[in-house]
């Protein structure tokens, strides 16, 4: 899927766009170009704001992102419950992630939205790490979502959205092979072959 040019376009523009995504169970994947990044800041403080009655949201602040540690501190800033048995892994992180009242609603008839900000920090700096927890975060709202076998007991709508910057994603966004729209299940062995993450993507522009 080629990413959609949004020029100049407002937060609630924006919203609308990524809402039509989501409602087909697609992941998105946001890109502001340099200079924008007060638009993607406002953007997410709207989207996540306006999302806020009802629904269950995990907001990742990702500028602060850098590294194995700095995520799984965030995991346990955002998800406090799980402190005392969470184990700072990619297994560990699946557990909490489906598990009510921490990663997904109480209420299943509620949608849950996964909202990672500022995603380039950590690509830029951990790229086979983000590879490994965008698989991951991709293959889990997808199961929890289609009530997948062996996720019947999560079942309930799962939302993924990332933010970023255009110059540090671009390639890997404009790249259909790319980890970001083939999934590559490096945790099984013998591998499957890859799979679309049918992620949505969007250029945020600036006025022409």
């Amino acid at each position: 899927m080629s990413p959609e040019n949004l020029a100049a376009a407002k937060p609630k523009e924006i919203s609308e766009k990524v809402e039509i995504q989501m409602s087909q169970e697609h992941p998105v994947l946001v890109l502001f170009e340099s200079g924008l990044q007060d638009l993607n800041e406002l953007f997410v403080d709207d989207f996540a704001k306006s999302r806020q009655l009802g629904n269950h949201i995990l907001l990742f602040r990702g500028e602060r992102l850098r590294s194995k540690d700095e995520f799984y501190d965030e995991c346990v800033r955002l998800m406090p419950f799980a402190r005392k048995y969470f184990g700072r892994n990619l297994d560990a992180l699946s557990e909490v992630l489906r598990d009510r009242s921490i990663g997904l609603s109480q209420d299943p008839s509620r949608r849950t939205y996964w909202i990672w900000r500022n995603a380039h920090v950590l690509y830029l700096s951990q790229q086979d790490l983000f590879m490994k927890l965008f698989a991951g975060f991709v293959e889990i709202a997808r199961n929890v979502s289609r009530a997948a076998p062996g996720y019947a007991q999560h079942a309930q709508s799962v939302a993924f959205l990332l933010t970023g910057q255009w110059e540090a994603m671009a390639n890997d966004a404009l790249d259909d092979q790319s980890f970001l729209h083939k999934t590559v299940w490096w945790q099984y062995r013998p591998q499957p072959l890859p799979e679309p993450t049918n992620l949505a993507v969007f250029r945020v522009s600036r006025p022409t």
